[in-house]
This record gives structure tokens, C-alpha cells and sequence, in this order.
């Protein structure tokens, strides 16, 4: 990095925060190695968050992960006498250890992995020990992560800032670069789980090319030059495998990674093994294999992993960073800004505690002010009817809609998914309401046409202030390529979030869908972990096919007040819209329950559901050998409705198919009996007719 592109990074982190110094600076061409600092790090919600380059800066920062790695490098320091009272040390957010040394090798010392490694008891968790130098990065110190946690300096130990500038941090021991040395054959390679499912879907997502197709003269890889050239790729390529398959795989992908830098893909590279005599059988039905029958077989999940560890290999031992050492930033009076603690964002306990905000509410104990929610909700919930509910509520400034005190205010509602059945909903709705179009006019928008986060701000910032945002929905609005990349999704969010901040600040809801046969307990949004982790809250709606009361609550994730489940019933309503033929139509509208009526309506609606599915044990029961289509017929519902009729007696326990017949279980055939019961003692208590009467 150039002096005049650090000082457009400087000027940039000054006009976005306030005013504030950056204590360090740093950047990497490596992706991999900086995925996981960026997804940790919010941007909008601490002040800094900087990542160290740690091979321009000259440094040699040992990484211990883990109880076991920070015991086991102490004694290792107390039995090689070395000194790590002058060193800058930190504590990580897991509470691991950097010891920071300064590193004036001649060639740079490479970042390793896997220097030294312990599992847990129960075999998951990975303790470790790990360099990060030459090619590496490292999270500076002060750098808050999203949940709280915190890369926090050891009080008592040195300064980084002070001491990278006065240039007093310990050259690294002989015997530690020693120790590194020795133990660098063994250092692996982490790879991060969505790089692998990213880089599986590309492979995944075409055909694999062929080998001819991709080298020359036909393709862009030059392979017989390559090996030609380099002695090792070409070794690799000719090895005589004796059993360890996925080890020769490994050799060749490190080997292909450093012959074509930057040029090969993951699909270029499962070509490659195609022809590759040592890489065992590609078999895409591996893992639904026996261990012993997995052995010799390869899947895309195998090539994927490889790849990226590759890759990963080629960055940490090849392509060092480009970014600057991490410098002091000189403040207007030309004071050193990096050493300041007030510059690193700490404050007195009256001073952060005098920064406290009364919480404002859009929705009285629900729903605050300046925050960015989800809410997820399965297709047929009903989250446009609810939240059009919500909409009219704010912009007429009626309590009654839900029972809450709710402040009038405007609303901008970007209905992407479906504008037509948004429109009737809410005309419906405002109806149902009693609440005239024309008089809230002026505090309801609508954005109908899909923009990106960044217009989106600014048609916000333009038409605004508002109170309420709302976007429908979240997997609508959103125009990456994969919705469940983190790093994708996280970008979405933080691009919406900047309209929490307009004045007015507003509340921002995006309507989200869960994820694939999501139950009641799993209502989180579908895409990328991160999102939920981004954003304030995540409310849910949840309604049973077929009921109509729905439960309005949260789920996942909720910073802030909380509250008790709110029941709605969201039934039809014959509104005075017409159809072509004239006649009105009934739509849903969403209407506040209290406990009292919504326990009720449960009740009514089990025992309905009860006495279905007894009509259809004992139809079963009649005729176990009945196919699908003669149940459908004698049930009078259609094919698919009787498929998921018999799909959830399964689900429940209450069917099971024997040789080839739909039989009923234990806690089938008790079902039928409490029904039959039930029924019977129903029937009992009407009165028969007179036969005066008949």
C-alpha cells in the first residue's frame, strides 16, 4: 500500500466514524485468510476493527487456541528462558494468547498452521498452536466483535502501537524459530466451512469440464510446460500410489495451486484428477457408504476441500500481503494518535454510562425504535397480512390494531416479492380496520420496483423521515448469488442497516423465509448464519396450515425488551373488492386476540384436527392395502392433500407400512379408539327426535 492510498484509508475511516483515528492499518490479497476477521467484525456497530498485517510489519506472532496451547507454550518459554515481559501480548475473544515478537530474518518466516494441536474429550473442539508472519494476518488489538467479545491487551504487558513504533518488540528467540522450524511439517490447514460448500456448489453446479478441454492447445492451462518446469508437480502426477489416495490428492492440488497462481479452479482442478491415476474413484455417492466401502473414493465434497486447502497453502507460502505495516496515525495537532487509550475507545465508567438512551418503541414493548429485525415466517403464515396490519397501525397511529400504544408515524413499505398481493391485502386490511386510505396518504410509501441496498438508503434518505421500513422480503430483495454465503448476507444486512440511522429512525422489518422444512422451533431466516447474527431480533409468525390463529414472538436471537407471545387471528374478511364476475372478495386480514378467545379457538381447531385424522386411521383401518389415489378418492380430498395427509400420520407415530400395507401403530390405533370415544359420548348427549315429529 502506497503512502497516498493509506492516507485515502485514513481519510475514508475518519468521515465514516466520527471523526476517529485508526489505530492500525492493514490488507491482504489472501481472501481465506481474512474471512473469518470480516465476518466477525461489525462495522457498523464498533468503531474499528482492524486487521494486522503481519509480514510487512515485520512481526512473529504466535497464536495459542485454547487452555492447553496457552498452558503448554508458558512452560515452553520457562524451560527455554525466554522473556515475554517486554513482549505485547493479547488476549483473544476465545480467551487464547498473541505474543507478539518482531521478526528480522533475512527471508521472511512463513505463517503456519497446526504448529502443535489437542482435541477435546469429546473430540470436536481443536486446541492449537499457530504462527501468523510472512503471508499472515492477525486481529488487532481493541477490535470488538459483534457478540461483545473482545481482543483485549494484557494489562501489564507492553503497548503494541508504542512499542511497533519505538521499535522495541523482541526479535523472535532462536530457539522459537527453531521450534517452528521443526514443527512446520506438521502444521495443517483449516479451511472454513462455507468456503468448502461455496467452492462444492461451483462443482456441483456444471458439468466437469474435461482434460483436454481445459489444457493446451485447446484450454488456457499450459500443463505439459508446467511439468516440464517443476520437478515436483511433476513427481506428484507420476507417483505410484500404494492406498492413500486422498494424500496423493492433496500433493497434487498444493503442486497444480503453485504451477497456475490464481488461475485454477475448483472444477478446472477435479479434471485434472479425472485423469489423475493416483486420485482413487470419483464416486458422488461416497458418503452414503459403509466407512470401510469409502476407502479409494473421492466426492465433489472431497475435491471442494482439497481445493480450497490448496489454495489456502499457496496464499499463506506464495502471495504475502500487500497491505502496509500497521502505522501510528498523527492526529491534526500532530500528536501520536496510537498510543492514546481515550483514541482506542476507552472511557470512564460516568462517561459510557452518561451515553445510555431511553429505548423509544414503534409498537409499545415489541418493537423499538433505530433497530434492524427479521421476521420469519413460513410461506402461508401470513407475513404480508400481518405486517400490512402493522403498516396501516403506524401510519394511522392506532392502538387498537394490536393493543399497544403506537405512535403515528410514516412507513415506507418495499413490497419486492409480491406487489399485486400486497395490494389487496392491505386494502383489505385498512377496511377491515376502518381505516380511511386517503387520510394516511401522506404517511404511507410504497416501493415496488427491487433496488439495491445502497438506493434503497437513498430512496429512504430522500422520501423519509419515516418510522417504519418494511421489506417484503428479505429473499426478494436480496441480488447476490448465494443466499446462504455468510459473507453475502452479511453484506445485504449492513447495506439496509444505514436506514436505522436516517432521522426519524426509523424500525426496519425484513419479512424472511425460513429455512427448508422449518418447524416452529426453527423459525430462523433462511441464507448465511451471519445474518442472524447481524441483525437486532428475529421475530416469528407461526400459524398451522390449518388454523387461524397465529403467534407473533421471537426466536434465535433478540437484543432488547422482551415480551410474551401475541396472538392474531388471521382469518377471512369479506371485503367490498370485486372479482371480474362482480362478486366480493374474502381475503385475511389480521386482527389482535386476546388469551382468553385465541385458547379457545386452539381448542376448537384440535378437536377438529382429532376427529380428520380419525376419519382417516379408520379408513386405514378398513383398507390397508388401499393405494394413495382409492384414499384420496374415498376421503373426497385431492392426490397431493392425501399425501401430505398420510405423510404427517407417519411424521406423528400413528402410521407405519408393512409389507407393502399402511398399517396403524400402538399409538395409532389408541388415537382412533380416544376418538371413536369421544365421538361416541357426543352423540349420546343429543337428544333424540320425537317420532311425533319425523
Amino acid at each position: 500500500m502506497t503512502d497516498e492510498q493509506r492516507a485515502a484509508v485514513v481519510a475514508d475511516f475518519r468521515k465514516e466514524h466520527d471523526g476517529r483515528e485508526p489505530a492500525y492499518i492493514g490488507a491482504t490479497n489472501n481472501r481465506f485468510g481474512l474471512k473469518k476477521i470480516g465476518e466477525a467484525i461489525d462495522p457498523w456497530r464498533t468503531p474499528y476493527g482492524w486487521s494486522i498485517s503481519t509480514g510487512p510489519s515485520g512481526l512473529f506472532v504466535i497464536d495459542c487456541d485454547g487452555a492447553e496451547a496457552v498452558e503448554w507454550f508458558r512452560e515452553f518459554c520457562e524451560e527455554n528462558d525466554i522473556d515475554l515481559s517486554q513482549c505485547p501480548q493479547v488476549k483473544t475473544q476465545s480467551g487464547g494468547w498473541h505474543i507478539y515478537f518482531a521478526d528480522d530474518a533475512a527471508s521472511p518466516t512463513r505463517t503456519a498452521a497446526g504448529l502443535k494441536r489437542w482435541k477435546s474429550d469429546d473430540g470436536k473442539r481443536i486446541a492449537g498452536i499457530d504462527l501468523r508472519a510472512a503471508g499472515g494476518q492477525t486481529v488487532a488489538p481493541n477490535t470488538l466483535l459483534t457478540d461483545g467479545r473482545e481482543y483485549a491487551a494484557i494489562e501489564g504487558t507492553a503497548d503494541l502501537a508504542t512499542a511497533y513504533a519505538s521499535k522495541s518488540i523482541p526479535l523472535v528467540p532462536q530457539v522459537l524459530r527453531e521450534w517452528v522450524g521443526a514443527n512446520r511439517s506438521k502444521a495443517t490447514t483449516d479451511v472454513d466451512d462455507i468456503e468448502i460448500a461455496k467452492l462444492r456448489a461451483e462443482v456441483d453446479g456444471a458439468p466437469i469440464p474435461s482434460f483436454d478441454e481445459i489444457v493446451t492447445p485447446i484450454g488456457d492451462l499450459d500443463f505439459e510446460a508446467a511439468l516440464s518446469e517443476n520437478a515436483r508437480l511433476r513427481a506428484a502426477w507420476e507417483s505410484d500410489v500404494d492406498g492413500d489416495h486422498s494424500a496423493a490428492r492433496m500433493a497434487l492440488a498444493n503442486h497444480l495451486a503453485m504451477a497456475f497462481p490464481g488461475e485454477l479452479t475448483a472444477a478446472q482442478y477435479a479434471a485434472f484428477l479425472s485423469e489423475f491415476e493416483g486420485a482413487g474413484t470419483f464416486d458422488p455417492e461416497k458418503r452414503k457408504r459403509p466407512a470401510e466401502a469409502q476407502k479409494g473414493r473421492y466426492d465433489t465434497r472431497d475435491i471442494a476441500r482439497e481445493f480450497a486447502k490448496a489454495q489456502m497453502n499457496y496464499y499463506a507460502q506464495h502471495a504475502p500481503s500487500d497491505g502496509s505495516a500497521f502505522t501510528a496515525i498523527e492526529g491534526e495537532d500532530g500528536a501520536d494518535q496510537s498510543a492514546s487509550p481515550k483514541k482506542a475507545g476507552v472511557k470512564s465508567l460516568i462517561e459510557f454510562c452518561a451515553e445510555y438512551t431511553p429505548v423509544e418503541f414503534l409498537l409499545d414493548g415489541v418493537i423499538e425504535r433505530a433497530k434492524l429485525y427479521t421476521m420469519t415466517a413460513p410461506t402461508g403464515a401470513g407475513k404480508t397480512t400481518m405486517l400490512a396490519s402493522l403498516a396501516l397501525a403506524v401510519a394511522a397511529g392506532r392502538d387498537d390494531v394490536f393493543g399497544r400504544e403506537t405512535p403515528q408515524g410514516r412507513v415506507l413499505y418495499c413490497s419486492f416479492e409480491n406487489p399485486d398481493d400486497f395490494r389487496v391485502k392491505l386494502m383489505a386490511a385498512a377496511e377491515a380496520h376502518r381505516i380511511e386510505l386517503g387520510a394516511i396518504n401522506a404517511n404511507f410509501n410504497i416501493l415496488d420496483v427491487l433496488r439495491d441496498p445502497k438506493a434503497l438508503c437513498k430512496n429512504a434518505e430522500r422520501s423519509g423521515p419515516y418510522a417504519l421500513a418494511i421489506i417484503d422480503t428479505l429473499q426478494a430483495a436480496f441480488q447476490g448469488d448465494d443466499s446462504n454465503s455468510n459473507d453475502q448476507v452479511k453484506k445485504f444486512a449492513q447495506g439496509i442497516h444505514p436506514i436505522t440511522l436516517l432521522e426519524g429512525r426509523p424500525s426496519v422489518i425484513m419479512a424472511a423465509h425460513p429455512v427448508k422444512g422449518a418447524d416452529k422451533d426453527k423459525l430462523v431466516p433462511y441464507g448465511g448464519g451471519a445474518l442472524l447474527n447481524y441483525v437486532d431480533g428475529n421475530y416469528t409468525l407461526w400459524k398451522p396450515q390449518s388454523s387461524n390463529v397465529a403467534t407473533l414472538h421471537y426466536q434465535g436471537k433478540f437484543r432488547g425488551s422482551t415480551f410474551s407471545p401475541i396472538s392474531l387471528d388471521i382469518s377471512g374478511f369479506e371485503s367490498s373488492l370485486l372479482d371480474a364476475k362482480g362478486r366480493r372478495r374474502w381475503l385475511p386480514v389480521a386482527r389482535i386476540m386476546d388469551n382468553e378467545a385465541a385458547a379457545s379457538a386452539r381448542a376448537r381447531e384440535e378437536r377438529d384436527a382429532l376427529s380428520v385424522d380419525a376419519r382417516w386411521l379408520h379408513a386405514i383401518s378398513r383398507a390397508p392395502e388401499a393405494t394413495q389415489d382409492v384414499l384420496s378418492q374415498t376421503m373426497g380430498v385431492s392426490r397431493p392433500a392425501a399425501q401430505r395427509r398420510l405423510s404427517k400420520l407417519k411424521e406423528q407415530g400413528l402410521l407405519a407400512l408393512m409389507d407393502g400395507k399402511r398399517v396403524l401403530t400402538d399409538a395409532g390405533r389408541q388415537k382412533l379408539a380416544e376418538a371413536e370415544t369421544a365421538a361416541k359420548r357426543t352423540f349420546e348427549a343429543v337428544p333424540e327426535e320425537d317420532d311425533a315429529h319425523l
